[in-house]
């Protein structure tokens, strides 16, 4: 047996007698986030939602602040989360979904009705195929101007604690 490769992990083991040695092919990955509170603009408009920080990138790039762009072909997961808050009223609704190349993906909204006070916490875990170049972005939209995406500044405290996003996703190659 000359070699051993494990389907769709990207590891390929050689025999070392002959030269050869370990192959493993890096997989993408990206974590990226918004620290910046995102509020619906207009109620009959869907906005991209933006994000100012990657963190950890490799085979996956941001392109306008809203496309997360791959590199190479292949299946992704992305599992996101967004910290809803309303600023009033009460019984508002806010949906979040996938795009893939400025198209909705059918099956990825997420709706949440809530109220006024501590934020609610919408996720999503989808897996997508993307070809080298193919982007996906999250979109949002809302019944009231009063809906948003909100981050959170630290606290000195007491209690003292981190900032944390508005929005956050992680997107890994996973064939």
């Amino acid at each position: 047996m000359s070699g051993l490769t494990i389907a769709g992990s990207g590891l390929s083991l050689v025999n070392p007698t002959s030269g050869g040695g370990i192959n493993v092919t890096q997989l993408a990955r990206g974590d990226f986030a918004s620290t910046v509170t995102q509020s619906i603009a207009n109620v009959s408009n869907p906005q991209a939602c933006t994000f100012d920080t990657p963190l950890n990138t490799q085979g996956i790039s941001l392109v306008a602040s809203t496309k997360l762009t791959a590199a190479a072909d292949g299946y992704y997961l992305l599992v996101w989360t967004a910290q809803a808050h309303i600023t009033a009223g009460s019984n508002k609704n806010l949906w979040l979904w996938l795009r893939k190349n400025g198209v909705d993906i059918a099956n990825t909204t997420q709706d949440t009705q809530f109220n006024a006070g501590p934020p609610v916490y919408i996720t999503g875990e989808n897996i997508v195929q993307l070809n080298a170049n193919d982007y996906v972005e999250i979109w949002m939209a809302g019944d009231s101007t009063a809906c948003q995406i909100q981050a959170q500044a630290a606290s000195a405290g007491p209690p003292a604690y981190p900032a944390s996003p508005s929005l956050q996703v992680t997107i890994t190659q996973v064939g």
